[in-house]
């Protein structure tokens, strides 16, 4: 099984680092699967009946089991997976993350395995409250035209429209 090999670099808030080799394969039918120590030496045969060290539906996810081990100790992984404006896409079998815009839907595409300094990043934990305020600051989705549902007609609207709006629903309306 063909496998990519790369050195993954950690630190501490002291200013220690530390290189962790790793391999790691990607495929839209196993997700990533990540391997560490003997498994990362550039002889180690691995095939596709090898237990990987950590798995995920993409890069991200396995790298996230894995600094579950590393983030107690105060190790943080120095990497875009690990940077704390950054998440993965959810069902997406990549080795990239979003980097999230404040405010805005639209996200950067980053490779995760990118170099991140150690001010960029952060735990799991403070990674995902992140995410989580990022999404909760996004604006609201408009709810589409659906008539409403009998007994329901009275209900005020989930999303205020404008008079234009109000105007346009008025002459669509008269045509049925």
């Amino acid at each position: 099984m063909r496998t990519e090999r790369v050195l993954l670099r950690i630190g501490q808030a002291d200013g220690r680092t530390a290189s962790v080799p790793m391999r790691h394969n990607l495929s839209h039918q196993r997700g990533s699967r990540c391997y560490f120590g003997a498994l990362a030496e550039p002889d180690a045969e691995i095939g596709e009946a090898t237990e990987p060290s950590f798995t995920g539906a993409n890069l991200f996810e396995a790298l996230a089991v894995w600094r579950a081990t590393i983030e107690p100790e105060g190790w943080r992984l120095l990497h875009g997976a690990a940077r704390a404006d950054c998440w993965s896409r959810p069902g997406h079998a990549s080795p990239f993350v979003e980097q999230l815009l404040p405010g805005r839907e639209a996200t950067h595409r980053l490779n995760a395995l990118d170099p991140a300094p150690f001010d960029t990043v952060t735990t799991l934990a403070e990674q995902r409250a992140n995410f989580e305020a990022w999404q909760a600051a996004l604006p609201p989705v408009p709810v589409g035209r659906v008539p409403p549902r009998e007994g329901h007609g009275d209900d005020p609207p989930v999303v205020e429209f404008g008079p234009l709006a109000r105007l346009a629903g008025r002459i669509l309306g008269s045509r049925e």
